[in-house]
């Protein structure tokens, strides 16, 4: 008698269920799509590990007594990580400046009474990899995005202002 490719209850030779076999395939997929995800540092565009480079964190009006605390070669941390993510080099002071629409329509700029901006520089160690940069090897450092961080003294939330990129050592 010749042998069916699937018996009466849809398995294949009568031993497997199409269903099973399916279902391996399905999670060897979703497995191998999983482990493609990750994406791995081309070390041929990787500058030194541990190469230091400089960024700036632009802080708009911060009181007279946030500014007095923070201090050149204070160490500054992520706020949600704990990650360091660099050394304060230097410090710039300007008045808060502010929009404000007026009655008329018109809208002046004025300067916001004892608030100031702050331009921090801060230099850290990391790489820089197809233009990214990571402070510490492992935290990436993007233009324009939002940073909450904390020194010894303080904890203040900015934005990455510039990366400046690699300096002399």
């Amino acid at each position: 008698m010749k042998k069916k490719l699937f018996d009466s209850e849809g398995r294949l030779f009568g031993k497997i269920s199409v269903i099973d076999i399916l279902l391996v395939i399905l999670v060897a997929a979703l497995i191998f799509a999983a482990v493609g995800r990750h994406e791995k540092v081309d070390k041929a565009v990787v500058s030194e590990v541990g190469k230091p480079f400089e960024y700036q964190i632009k802080i708009r009006g911060m009181r007279d007594v946030s500014v007095q605390s923070l201090r050149e070669g204070d160490a500054i941390f992520e706020f949600d990580t704990d990650t360091p993510i660099g050394v304060i080099e230097k410090i710039e002071v300007t008045s808060s400046l502010s929009e404000v629409t007026m009655p008329d329509g018109s809208v002046p700029v004025i300067e916001i009474e004892d608030r100031y901006d702050v331009v921090l520089t801060v230099k850290t160690q990391g790489f820089i990899t197809s233009g990214r940069y990571f402070a510490d090897g492992i935290y990436e450092l993007s233009a324009n995005a939002p940073l909450a961080f904390y020194s010894k003294y303080n904890s203040c939330n900015g934005t990455v202002w510039s990366l400046l990129g690699e300096t002399a050592a």
